[in-house]
């Protein structure tokens, strides 16, 4: 015996709605990547904005005003960095001859 309309009726719903709930999933599975996409970038540039203010907010909270150089302190620290660091003077040696004499210098 054939299948009646009734099974046939009821066999076309089901592919359909099968059909109809796929093309929905897919929608869906659209939809949250664009929505983790978005998250994903709102959430790094939170983040990028949270670590540049931070700095600010660490010194303004845990540090106090820096109090400017006293004169007589950065004087020292001049004197320090002179010594460290002395401007050398060199001569210069005149040339010396074949025979291991010095020569004069006559082009001045």
């Amino acid at each position: 015996m054939g299948m009646n309309y009734m099974e046939i009726a009821i066999i076309a719903l089901l592919i359909a709605s099968i059909s109809f709930q796929f093309f929905s999933l897919r929608i869906q599975a659209r939809m949250l990547r664009e929505s983790i996409a978005a998250l994903d970038y709102s959430l790094a540039e939170a983040l990028k904005t949270t670590i540049e203010n931070l700095p600010d907010a660490l010194r303004n909270q845990l540090m106090p005003e820096i109090e400017p150089i006293n004169p007589i302190q950065q004087i020292i620290a001049q004197m320090l960095q002179q010594k460290m660091n002395p401007t050398i003077e060199a001569t210069v040696i005149p040339s010396r001859s074949i025979d291991g004499k010095f020569e004069s210098d006559t082009s001045s």
